[in-house]
């Protein structure tokens, strides 16, 4: 049988498993493999020292301790396939395995040289979607920080005058998504969290899942707050979403909202180890279908119910298990996000929590009520 290792070539802020190798950011493209019970990183000397101390690689080498004064010279793309036929020498690996995103001229170069390799599809570390306990401190850390920022969203909002236009005026100015993204960011980075693309997203523009908003906010209108920040120390993500209106719901926003909490207050209830992550999904389509709210597509684009219920959340913000068709089983220590929504040309709502899978039922990591009208 093949000594397989697993190989990775990237830098940790563009590559989540390598940061999950590493354990410290390092912002050089480094080479690192794991097998065998080893796990070794082949860096610049700048780093070396910084890696053994810090870093969790059984060994941290120099490029130079593997290629020849000829082969120093040689471009990045070169000396890997170098370094690893030394590999397969000192240590006995025979077959690699990549991710789908190792560099393609890397590719050609290993097949020139005779190596034995495989590109695995996603996940290429499935062992990432269970936390240890370090993980989900650092969750819990990112989802205090995050339901801290939305509390700040709800209290601008709340404060907030309605304009005889219905505009929504926050300390004598007209209230913006920009000023409330700008406000949510600035505190999130004081706490050690970056945020970014944060969402803020009022009226028709709440209608769009992803869209980040623009210009300035209304009364009587839904608005969508999606917080995702980053923590700046260890990578690890908060995500939560809630929706506002500031002013007076009309009947059919009210009903919309009522069904949309009531989808998530379902799901969360279905949270625990062993649930089925494609049955919670698959039950949210049915309720939306039975309440009125069907799942509609045709060339103008799509309305309802228009993405899974849910994502693992870790070092990346969308990560395994996926709660959605053809999901498998949910496990104890995954953290998940359960964000049903409803989508419409003239606005949508979506509530977030982020949760811990565990044996009896889900415990929510994020905290937040959900009083939408404000």
């Amino acid at each position: 049988m093949a000594n397989t290792a697993k190989v990775i070539f990237s830098d940790t802020g563009r590559d989540a498993n390598l940061l999950y190798w590493t354990g410290i950011s390092v912002i050089d493209p480094f080479l690192a493999l794991e097998g065998e019970g080893r796990r070794l990183a082949i860096i610049h000397g700048l780093e070396r020292d910084r890696l053994r101390q810090h870093s969790r690689f059984d060994g941290v080498h120099l490029w130079e301790d593997f290629l020849t004064p000829k082969e120093r010279n040689w471009p990045v793309f070169q000396k890997i396939p170098s370094v690893l036929l030394r590999l397969q020498k000192d240590y006995g690996f025979t077959h690699w395995q990549l991710p789908s995103s190792f560099p393609a001229a890397v590719l050609i170069r290993l097949q020139e040289r005779g190596l034995s390799f495989e590109v695995l599809p996603d996940p290429f570390l499935p062992e990432r979607a269970i936390k240890g306990e370090e993980e989900i401190a650092e969750l819990r850390r990112a989802a205090a920080i995050t339901s801290e920022a939305m509390a700040l969203a709800r209290e601008i909002l709340l404060r907030s005058e309605i304009a005889a236009d219905g505009g929504l005026v926050f300390e004598g100015k007209p209230l913006s998504s920009e000023f409330l993204k700008e406000s949510i960011e600035l505190f999130c980075f004081q706490r050690g969290a970056l945020a970014e693309n944060t969402i803020a997203a009022g009226g028709a523009q709440s209608g769009q899942p992803h869209g980040e908003g623009q210009g300035n906010l209304h009364a009587h209108r839904p608005i969508v707050v999606d917080l995702f920040p980053r923590l700046k120390s260890s990578g690890y993500w908060g995500d939560m979403t809630r929706t506002f209106l500031r002013g007076e719901p009309s009947p059919q926003q009210q009903k919309l909202y009522d069904a949309v909490l009531e989808a998530h207050r379902r799901s969360v209830a279905q949270v625990r180890e062993g649930a089925s992550a494609a049955e919670i999904h698959n039950r949210n389509i049915a309720f939306f279908e039975a309440e009125g709210w069907p799942l509609r597509i045709s060339p103008e684009g799509c309305t309802g119910f228009i993405h899974n219920t849910g994502h693992g959340i870790g070092l990346d913000i969308h990560e395994e298990p996926r709660l959605g068709q053809g999901a498998g089983r949910l496990a104890q220590n995954m953290v998940i996000t359960v964000e049903p929504g409803l989508y419409y040309p003239e606005g949508g709502v979506r509530i977030e929590d982020t949760l811990l899978v565990c044996e009896e039922k889900g415990e929510k990591l994020t905290e937040g009520g959900y009083d939408w009208v404000l």
